[in-house]
C-alpha cells in the first residue's frame, strides 16, 4: 500500500452530508453537556448576578427603577379605585338631585324635569331657571308692577273673549273705535283699558 498522501478535494454537498452526519452523531452528547452547563448557571446566577450589575454600575439606577416602577403601580392602583369611588358618588347625588328636583316639579306644576345629567352645571341651570320662574310669579302676585301685568292680561283676555261672542250690540262710536284701532294697530290697549264697557253681548 502506498503511504504517498495525495490531496483530497470534497465537493459541497458531500461536505454538507459530512457535516449533518457528524453532526447527528454529536447531538446527544451535546445536549448532555448543554444541559450540564445550565444547571451550573443556575448555581451561579445569584452569587454573581449582582457583582455583574456593579461592574456595569447599573446596579444603584436599577434598584431605583424598581421603586418607582412600584411606586407608580402602586399608584395607578389607589388611583382608579379612587376613580371609581368619586364616579359612583356624582352619579348617586346626580340621581338624588333628580329625585327630588321632579317630586317637587309634580307637586308645583314645574312643567320641567331633572334629565340623566351627571353635569351639576346642568341641574344647577335648570333649579335656577325653575327659582327664577318661581321668583317672577311671586312678584307678578305681591308687587304693584305684577298687579298692574295682570290687571292687563286680564283686561285684554276677557276683552278679546268678549268681542268673540255672537249677537254683540253696541254705540256706534264704540264699535268705530275699536275698528280703527284694529285697522290702525294703535291705542287698542288704550281704548281696551280706558273705555266705558258699552259693548254687551245682546241676549237671546
Amino acid at each position: 500500500m502506498s503511504t504517498q498522501k495525495q490531496k483530497i478535494a470534497f465537493s459541497d454537498s458531500k461536505l454538507k452530508r459530512f457535516e449533518n452526519a457528524l453532526n447527528e452523531q454529536s447531538k446527544e452528547r451535546k445536549a448532555e453537556l448543554r444541559r450540564s452547563i445550565e444547571i451550573k448557571v443556575d448555581s451561579q446566577i445569584e452569587k454573581k448576578f449582582n457583582s455583574f450589575l456593579k461592574e456595569l454600575k447599573i446596579d444603584k439606577i436599577l434598584k431605583k427603577h424598581a421603586q418607582a416602577e412600584k411606586e407608580f403601580n402602586d399608584f395607578e392602583r389607589s388611583y382608579e379605585v379612587k376613580r371609581r369611588k368619586l364616579k359612583e358618588d356624582v352619579e348617586q347625588t346626580s340621581s338624588k338631585i333628580c329625585d327630588i328636583f321632579d317630586i317637587h316639579s309634580k307637586i308645583n306644576d314645574w312643567n320641567s324635569y331633572c334629565g340623566s345629567t351627571d353635569n351639576n352645571y346642568e341641574n344647577t341651570q335648570t333649579l335656577k331657571r325653575v327659582c327664577k320662574d318661581e321668583i317672577r310669579k311671586q312678584l307678578i302676585k305681591d308687587t304693584k308692577e305684577g298687579q298692574e301685568l295682570s290687571n292687563i292680561d286680564n283686561q285684554v283676555k276677557n276683552y278679546v273673549l268678549m268681542l268673540s261672542y255672537p249677537n254683540l250690540e253696541g254705540r256706534a262710536i264704540d264699535i268705530d273705535d275699536i275698528n280703527q284701532a284694529l285697522n290702525k294697530g294703535q291705542n287698542l290697549l288704550g281704548f281696551i283699558l280706558n273705555k266705558p264697557n258699552n259693548v254687551k253681548q245682546i241676549s237671546n
